[in-house]
């Protein structure tokens, strides 16, 4: 499973691009994450399915653990 995503809300300047890779990392996920211009962050996810809707829904939680 292969998805682009952009996460909006409080996700610049607080550790969210390094915490999303460490847990990218360790869950055998790839991809990339950028910041933008307007505060948002986008992302490149690439997976198994399960692990990726897995990913997406700590993101949400905003809790990488």
């Amino acid at each position: 499973m292969r998805l682009m995503l952009l996460v909006s809300g409080k996700v610049q300047g607080v550790g969210f691009r390094n915490a999303a890779k460490q847990y990218a990392d360790i869950n055998d996920i790839t991809g990339w994450v950028q910041n933008q211009d307007d505060g948002t962050v986008k992302l490149e996810v690439q997976g198994k399915e399960q692990v990726v809707n897995k990913f997406i829904e700590k993101m949400n939680e905003r809790r990488f653990q």
